[in-house]
């Protein structure tokens, strides 16, 4: 079974699948990041997220990501003592979904983001729905899949950057790989 959801979306295409996914379930979404602090930020909403649709980092890497869960569902909290005698803290919630909603870089291009389960059990379910939801009315790509506002975006020539803003644009999406019936 796929447990990882690679997407290309702005926000106005993000909206509508997670409205769908959380009327049907009461989700929380959660930084899960390593950071300084042991407090993570918790959202009752995706669209509560003041940066969703947008690539602050401009790589894939650097992207936001987000846990979402199932409301009432535990977030664990774990600290990790860094040599230079500081520490960092890490989220898990093992019922949970990895959701990086990527995004728009400084008008340049569009960076993908993910849906991804990290493979347990717990949270096969919540995976299915919520990239189902989120995805649905977007056009498989590639190994993407892209949602109407970023396709006409690729149609009409802009970049969909597979992986970060400053590389080449030889890895980018093309016009020439959206499915004839699509274009």
């Amino acid at each position: 079974m796929e447990t990882t959801r690679y997407i290309f979306a702005t926000r106005n295409d993000l909206i509508p699948g997670l409205q769908r996914i959380e009327s049907k379930r009461t989700l929380r979404y959660s930084t899960a990041k390593w950071q300084r602090s042991a407090h993570f930020s918790i959202y009752r909403s995706a669209l509560d997220i003041a940066t969703l649709g947008i690539s602050v980092s401009g790589d894939v890497i650097g992207s936001a990501e987000y846990w979402a869960m199932n409301e009432g569902a535990p977030l664990d909290v774990r600290a990790i003592p860094q040599e230079d005698g500081g520490t960092y803290y890490e989220s898990f919630c093992r019922s949970a979904v990895l959701f990086d909603h990527g995004g728009l870089y400084m008008q340049r291009c569009l960076i993908p983001g993910m849906i991804h389960s990290p493979g347990l059990i717990e949270g096969i379910d919540l995976y299915k729905d919520f990239s189902k939801e989120v995805a649905l009315g977007f056009t498989k790509v590639y190994r993407f899949w892209v949602g109407p506002e970023a396709l006409e975006l690729l149609k009409s020539g802009f970049r969909l950057a597979t992986g970060n803003a400053e590389a080449g644009p030889e890895e980018d999406l093309r016009p020439s790989m959206i499915p004839e019936k699509k274009r």
